[in-house]
């Protein structure tokens, strides 16, 4: 299938992993693994002595830590590419902003070790070759808090977005980003962002999705379907009246406009 053999390391701490991970690109007409290793820093220094084309490693190395945040700090060989791997979704998203710094880093993708995983690993290693190294694209969420335990975090993807407004946040002093999804009924929040800040951000990554109504909130278009004065989910997982909401006045008028067949007097 492929004219050329591509050397290849794979980094991974759990012995059963990298197994797997070996025996995933056996089936591989693109790469030769030429070695493997449970320690990123000891595969490191080994790329730095010998011509690898390929690194695919794990995200987090009890006792090592990070693997981008030891790359950040390595000297690597331009030529040299490599696949971030992880069981947790979440490591990728909090580590997007220093992986993206990593211009050897060509793609993240989540485990298990399947035929998609090394097709995927394929393409983006020839896409790379034919293109340069490739820019990472933005991750598909972001963190805030969940009401009622502002200790706590979650991920919440844009796709799952119904709408966002300026809102008292309890035990906040001001207004936050109150974020309503269509997985749970409860409210989350985000301190950090402004409606047009967060709005840019959704833009960027989701283009056409979302709607900016200015200083009153964000629709996510795609998302919603509407009964009368409200919003409700398209595809509500969960029944509770928390999640039908309000159509502000000021959004009437835009949202008639989006959405075929509504007159804003159902």
């Amino acid at each position: 299938m492929f004219q050329n053999v591509y050397s290849c390391v794979l980094v991974d701490d759990d012995s059963a992993s990298l197994h797997l991970m070996e025996e995933m690109f056996k089936a591989s007409s693109l790469f030769c693994v030429v070695k493997t290793f449970s320690s990123i820093g000891k595969a490191l220094d080994y790329v730095k002595e010998n011509e690898v084309d390929l690194m695919v490693t794990d995200i987090e190395f009890p006792g090592e830590g990070f693997c981008y945040e030891i790359l950040l700090r390595t000297h690597l060989p331009d030529t040299l590419r490599i696949v971030i791997l992880s069981a947790y979704h979440y490591h990728f998203f909090t580590g997007f902003s220093s992986i993206r710094k990593v211009p050897n880093v060509i793609g993240t993708h989540s485990k298990p070790f399947t035929p998609e995983l090394l097709h995927w690993t394929e393409e983006s290693f020839l896409k790379s070759q034919a293109n340069g190294f490739v820019e990472l694209p933005e991750p598909e969420s972001f963190f805030c808090y969940e009401e009622g335990n502002k200790g706590r975090q979650r991920m919440v993807r844009y796709s799952d977005i119904v709408m966002i407004r300026l809102k008292n946040a309890p035990g906040y002093r001001g207004k936050a980003l109150c974020i309503y999804l269509n997985t749970t009924p409860r409210e989350h929040y985000r301190f950090s962002l402004t409606l047009q800040e967060c709005f840019e951000l959704l833009e960027k990554n989701c283009p056409g999705r979302f709607l900016l109504v200015k200083r009153q909130g964000i629709v996510n278009k795609k998302n919603v379907v509407v009964k009368g004065d409200w919003l409700i989910p398209a595809h509500q997982k969960y029944s509770n009246k928390k999640l039908y909401l309000p159509i502000p006045a000021a959004m009437k008028k835009t949202i008639s406009k989006i959405i075929p067949g509504w007159s804003g007097e159902q």
